[in-house]
């Protein structure tokens, strides 16, 4: 029979792990990365790394070390804690440092930017509501090129020579309603997903998205996706997890 201390020791460590957990995944799950953004960047293998370690592992060291009158139960248990919390601390700051921050409309598609993705071009004049990222769901942008022919082809060039896409410098962003007809006049008809998709989970998307009437491709650093349109309100429906391609 186990001691009742131990067994109450370990509801407990098992209780407050899931609660710091829970509200974690969940700040995770719904604001750092919305569905289907987790899948898109294979954040999901961190998150499991929180689960398995922060409420399997954590608590079950806890209930196996757990004595009590031990003499370096405070110490043992002090251990786990520590790891518990460093496990936990390293799997957030992962997550925030490679969070998605901004859907970049480039022309012909939107394109993911991760957090640690985005070039400081010093060169460059950053509007003030692109200079920080938001702590909470990324945001829709357009990125532009001068309109200027001698700038724009200079813009270009440095973006080539350098290898960077320029959905990741915020010198070009714009706000998305400078680029609203543009991005309706190149979105795809919803009949071309028939072809790159099983038609039941275009069904099942597009049953909880009825305003869509139109999509663009969403370039990930994972799994490319497909962002829902309506054409007529010119407005982003929402991101869903189909193929482009």
């Amino acid at each position: 029979m186990f001691e009742k201390s131990r067994l109450h020791f370990f509801c407990k460590h098992l209780a407050l792990s899931v609660l710091v957990s829970g509200f974690i995944l969940g700040w995770v799950f719904f604001v750092w990365y919305p569905a289907p953004l987790a899948k898109a960047l294979g954040a999901v293998n961190i998150l499991w790394m929180v689960i398995i370690v922060d409420i399997i592992l954590g608590p079950l060291l806890g209930f196996l070390v757990y004595k009590k009158g031990k003499k370096t139960l405070k110490i043992d248990l002090a251990v786990i804690i520590f790891f518990q919390c460093l496990a936990m601390a390293y799997g957030v700051y992962s997550l925030e440092k490679t969070r998605p921050v901004w859907v970049v409309y480039t022309g012909n598609n939107f394109d993911l930017v991760r957090k640690n993705e985005i070039i400081d071009d010093k060169g460059g004049a950053v509007a003030a509501q692109f200079k920080k990222v938001s702590w909470f769901k990324p945001q829709f942008v357009a990125a532009e090129y001068s309109r200027d022919d001698e700038k724009k082809y200079s813009e270009m060039f440095k973006e080539m020579n350098q290898g960077y896409s320029r959905a990741q410098m915020p010198a070009f962003y714009k706000t998305l309603d400078t680029a609203e007809s543009e991005m309706v006049r190149k979105s795809k008809d919803l009949n071309d997903l028939n072809g790159l998709n099983d038609k039941d989970k275009i069904k099942d998307a597009l049953k909880n998205n009825m305003k869509a009437d139109a999509w663009l491709p969403l370039k990930t650093y994972n799994i490319d996706m497909v962002v829902l349109i309506n054409r007529k309100e010119k407005q982003i429906v929402n991101i869903v997890d189909l193929r482009p391609e």
